[in-house]
């Protein structure tokens, strides 16, 4: 009786050290606060023909106008793929402007510490699509390269 009981003893143990261990890992690859919100979508990469897939979590409360980003760019270029090459990944600040022009507001978020190969400003647009901000044209000239906002309930939400 007693080698039962001290047998099912190890066996809790093992148990609650096992879920300790993955309370603490979760943390480790969840988001570190609110999110303001999520987005995806590709970017040409610079190499012609091949394009980059983008992820962009701003974190911050609905209501906030700056705070900490966190995002990830992958490659989509074969020869680069077999090279080693793997995701990128950058954080820094951001902060949104706001504005009129021809009588429409519009919301522009610039992306702090990004190299000058990024594009670290976008207009977002009423559905909170946000499209590359490039002086002298206007946001459809960049659609084709926006990144489109995730919803909360997709899975992952805040994390890339």
């Amino acid at each position: 009786m007693r080698h039962h009981v001290v047998r099912h003893a190890r066996h809790i143990r093992g148990a609650i050290g096992a879920i300790v261990l993955a309370a603490t890992l979760g943390g480790c690859f969840g988001p570190t606060g609110p999110i303001y919100g999520q987005w995806s979508g590709y970017q040409p990469d610079g190499a012609i023909g091949y394009e980059r897939n983008v992820q962009l979590v701003l974190e911050g409360t609905p209501d906030v106008r700056e705070g900490t980003y966190r995002m990830r760019m992958t490659p989509l270029n074969p020869a680069a793929l077999l090279q080693g090459a793997s995701s990128v990944f950058y954080s820094d600040h951001w902060e949104l402007e706001s504005g009129t022009a021809d009588g429409q507001a519009w919301t522009r978020l610039h992306l702090k510490g990004l190299p000058g190969t990024q594009y670290d400003t976008y207009d977002m647009l009423p559905d909170r699509t946000l499209v590359p901000h490039i002086p002298g044209q206007s946001p459809q000239a960049a659609m084709p390269y926006r990144l489109g906002p995730l919803p909360t309930t997709t899975y992952g939400y805040g994390r890339i």
